[in-house]
C-alpha cells in the first residue's frame, strides 16, 4: 500500500504481511492511523483467494474506494484508492503472504538461512512501520498545536449521483430559465417538495466568477444590491487577514465572487444568496452522516446564537445529504436554529468547488468571497467570535 497524503515527507509505501489486517486509530489494530477522521476500528483489509476484500467497520466518517463511500465487503484491484476517513492509500504490488510462501522456499537444507533473512528483513520492515506511525502522530500533534481552531480535518465528499432528468448550463445574467427537473419526493410533514431548475458553471479557474442558480421555475431571484457602507473594505480586509492567521494555510477563494444560488428550506421556503445582499454571510456545507460536521455544530449554534441580533449578518447552512428526509429529524433533535439549506444534488457544492466537509465560507455584503476554511471549525472560541464580530 502507498499512503499518497502522509502529514510529513513524501508517499509512504508500505509492506502488507498478513492475509487480514484491521485498520484503525485504536492501538490494537495492525495497521494504527493516528488521525482525527479515523475511528478506533475502522475497516479491515482481506486477502482471499488471490483478490484483496475491504469492509467498513461502521467507521464514523467512513471507508471510500475510488471516492465512492462503502458499507459492505467490496472487491479492491490493483491501482485503487482507499480513504479511511481523511487518510489516504493507493494499494499496489500485493506481497505473497500466508501459505503461499511455503511455494517458494528454497529447499529444507537452506530454509534455515532464509528464514533467518526474512526474520531480519521483518524487524527492519517493523522499525519502519514505528518510525513512520510516531512521525504521524508527532505530526498530528503539531497541526493541532499550530490550529488550535480546527477540530478536524474535512471529511471527502462522495461523488454525486448522476441525475439524467437535469440539464446543466453555463449560467449568465441575462439567461432565461431552465425547464424544471423532476421534484424530489420528501414526507409532508417534514419537508414541503418544491421543484427546481438548475444552472451551473463547471468549477472556475481563480481568474473566472463562480456562478451557480437553483430557482424556482415560477419566480426569478431577486436582484439585491445593497450599497457597501463607505470605509467597510480596509475594514474587511483587516479581519481577512486575522481569520489567516487564526487559521495558517486557508482563505484560499478569497477575493473570488461567490456564486449566486437558490435553494429551499425545511419548509419549502426559497432562499438565495442575493437576498442577503448587504450582510456578511457565514456559509457552511455539511452533512448528517459526517462525524467532523457533527462535532462543528453545536459550536455555529454558539456563534450563531451570539451575532443573530446583528442586523448585517446571515448564518446559512447547505446540506448534502442525498436523501433530505433525514434532515429535519436530526435538525430537530439537537435544536439547532440557524437556517438549513437543501442541497441533494450538491449542485451549489459543486460550484463552489467543495471536495470535503465541512466547508466554510465567509461573504462580504457585496457578494465576495472574504475567507474559506475546509474542516471542522471552533466556532464558539472567543478570539474567533470577536474577529468575525469586527466585520459587521
Amino acid at each position: 500500500m502507498m499512503a499518497i497524503n502522509p502529514r510529513a515527507g513524501e508517499p509512504v509505501e508500505l509492506l502488507v504481511l498478513k492475509a487480514t489486517v484491521s485498520i484503525g486509530s485504536d492501538d490494537g489494530n495492525d495497521f494504527v492511523i493516528r488521525q482525527a477522521t479515523v475511528s478506533k476500528r475502522h475497516a479491515i483489509l482481506t486477502l482471499r483467494d488471490g483478490r484483496f476484500e475491504l469492509s467498513d467497520q461502521s467507521s464514523t466518517n467512513g471507508t471510500f474506494l475510488n471516492g465512492r463511500r462503502i458499507d459492505k465487503s467490496v472487491p479492491v484491484t490493483i491501482g485503487d484508492e482507499l480513504w479511511f476517513g481523511g487518510a489516504r492509500f493507493v494499494l499496489a504490488n500485493p506481497t505473497v503472504v500466508g501459505n503461499a510462501v511455503d511455494s517458494v522456499l528454497p529447499p529444507r537444507a537452506t530454509r534455515r538461512k532464509t528464514l533467518s533473512s526474512r526474520a531480519a528483513f521483518e524487524l527492519a520492515l517493523l522499525a519502519l512501520a514505528i518510525g513512520f506511525g510516531s512521525a504521524q502522530y508527532l505530526s498530528y500533534l503539531l497541526y493541532h498545536e499550530q490550529n488550535r481552531l480546527i477540530l478536524a480535518e474535512a471529511v471527502p465528499l462522495p461523488l454525486p449521483q448522476a441525475h439524467a432528468s437535469t440539464s446543466i448550463q453555463s449560467a449568465a445574467p441575462s439567461a432565461a430559465p431552465l425547464a424544471p427537473p423532476r421534484p424530489i419526493a420528501k414526507p409532508a410533514e417534514t419537508v414541503a417538495a418544491l421543484p427546481r431548475t438548475v444552472a451551473t458553471l463547471p468549477r472556475p479557474r481563480p481568474e473566472v466568477s463562480r456562478a451557480v442558480v437553483v430557482a424556482s421555475p415560477t419566480e426569478e431571484l431577486p436582484s439585491v444590491a445593497a450599497p457597501k457602507p463607505a470605509g467597510r473594505g480596509s475594514d474587511e480586509l483587516a479581519e481577512a487577514v486575522s481569520l489567516e492567521r487564526l487559521f495558517p494555510g486557508t482563505g484560499t477563494h478569497a477575493g473570488e465572487p461567490a456564486g449566486e444560488f437558490q435553494l429551499t428550506d425545511l419548509a419549502g421556503t426559497p432562499v438565495s444568496l442575493s437576498a442577503m445582499r448587504g450582510k456578511v454571510v457565514l456559509l457552511t456545507f455539511w452533512a448528517t452522516w459526517c462525524g467532523v460536521c457533527r462535532g462543528e455544530l453545536p459550536h455555529l449554534q454558539n456563534l450563531y446564537t451570539n451575532l443573530k441580533h446583528h442586523d448585517d449578518f446571515a448564518v446559512l447552512t447547505i446540506n448534502v445529504d442525498q436523501h433530505s428526509e433525514t434532515v429535519p429529524p436530526f435538525v430537530l433533535k439537537n435544536d439547532y436554529q440557524f437556517p438549513v439549506l437543501l442541497d441533494a444534488e450538491n449542485r451549489v457544492s459543486n460550484a463552489y468547488g467543495v471536495r470535503g466537509i465541512p466547508s466554510n465560507f465567509i461573504i462580504d455584503r457585496e457578494g465576495k468571497i472574504i475567507w474559506n476554511c475546509d474542516g471542522g471549525v471552533d466556532w464558539s472560541d472567543p478570539d474567533l467570535q470577536r474577529t468575525v464580530e469586527k466585520l459587521l
